[in-house]
């Protein structure tokens, strides 16, 4: 329960069902039991209250710190859910969100209406469109490539703008309504499969300085690259068809960017991505944290750090720091228990 205060929830709310007795549920569900005393888990919602009740102040007046924020709706999950281009395809929303916070980045999330408002998206570095399928508000490319000018970078995924509100597939390209602001269009794309798939291998991009597996099913667009924009990633394949081909593009507005990738990456890669959008971000954590551990920064200048694993996981801060929940002096590098919650300073 310590996680959604970690993420910025100002409310706990506890639900506890249908008590009836003639009721759907009536086994359980609640604080007290049948007899009236409490629930076997009654100590744990003790815990948590004191918890609230000591730093409920602390947590009001210092908010998330958001660097980054990722646009996505109701509308355009629900597109991807409904036609899915490749059974992964809706992984890409939460990696996005977990990438930024395995750097300890905040990220917001912000639907398109309120995107094109001005001044919305100023106070973050990095926008991400993730794998907005259905993105075709008209006022959106000019919106995106005005906040780049004045600084911030702009990353593109791959199954971004295919298609019409209405699901009707786009006639002149995937993304064809942002090429001025990306530089690029899809005209067609491939499921080239993984190294999970019999008989095949998964596709590579070489780009910032390595080499990354394809992830999301060995998903791959085709770009067609127009002048003024720069390739800094190319497919590596035995493919002869997509060997070679732009797998990242950047393209410069004023002082901010626009990146568009052409898939998605299958390891650690999309962190160091963010991590050089944002050089200054991250504040206590010195490395990205392992999958499964999720750092979240306060106004304070404060972290909090939340393990999901059922199994232990290693961090390691760029000093040794204080959990303020429980007093304890943490190393530089620290070991975080099963579902534990660090709120480091």
């Amino acid at each position: 329960m310590l996680q959604p205060a970690a993420f910025g929830s100002f409310g706990l709310m506890f639900w506890s069902g249908n008590r009836w007795r003639g009721g759907h549920w009536p086994h359980w569900g609640g604080i007290l039991d049948w007899t009236g005393e409490p629930e076997p888990d009654f100590a744990w919602l003790v815990e948590v209250g004191a918890v609230f009740q000591k730093w409920s102040t602390r947590l009001l007046e210092h908010p998330v710190k958001a660097g980054a924020v990722v646009l996505t709706d109701f509308d355009q999950r629900s597109a991807l859910d409904v036609y899915k281009h490749t059974p992964s395809s809706p992984r890409v929303i939460p990696e996005t969100f977990d990438a930024f916070h395995r750097l300890g980045i905040g990220v917001d999330s912000m639907n398109i209406p309120d995107a094109v408002q001005p001044g919305k998206l100023d106070p973050y570095q990095v926008v991400v469109l993730a794998a907005n399928t259905a993105l075709d508000h008209p006022a959106l490319p000019a919106a995106l490539k005005a906040y780049a000018a004045k600084g911030g970078h702009v990353v593109v995924s791959p199954f971004t703008a295919y298609m019409s509100n209405d699901g009707v597939f786009r006639g002149d390209g995937f993304g064809a309504n942002l090429a001025d602001l990306t530089g690029v269009v899809a005209p067609t794309a491939r499921r080239m499969g993984t190294s999970a798939d019999a008989g095949r291998q998964d596709q590579k991009v070489a780009w910032l300085d390595g080499i990354t597996p394809v992830g999301i099913d060995g998903y791959c667009e085709y770009l067609r690259v127009q002048p003024g924009a720069e390739v800094f990633g190319r497919f590596q394949s035995s493919e002869p068809v997509l060997n070679g081909q732009p797998a990242a593009v950047r393209r410069r507005h004023g002082k901010g960017s626009a990146i568009k990738l052409a898939f998605w990456p299958g390891d650690d890669s999309l962190t160091q991505l963010f991590r050089s959008l944002m050089p200054v971000a991250g504040g206590l954590l010195a490395a990205p944290a392992p999958r499964g551990v999720q750092a979240v920064p306060r106004t304070d200048g404060s972290l909090f750090v939340v393990n999901t694993s059922s199994a232990p996981a290693d961090v390691r801060l760029s000093r040794p720091a204080t959990d303020r929940l429980t007093g304890r002096k943490l190393a530089a590098a620290t070991r975080l228990t099963a579902y534990e919650v660090l709120w480091i300073e």
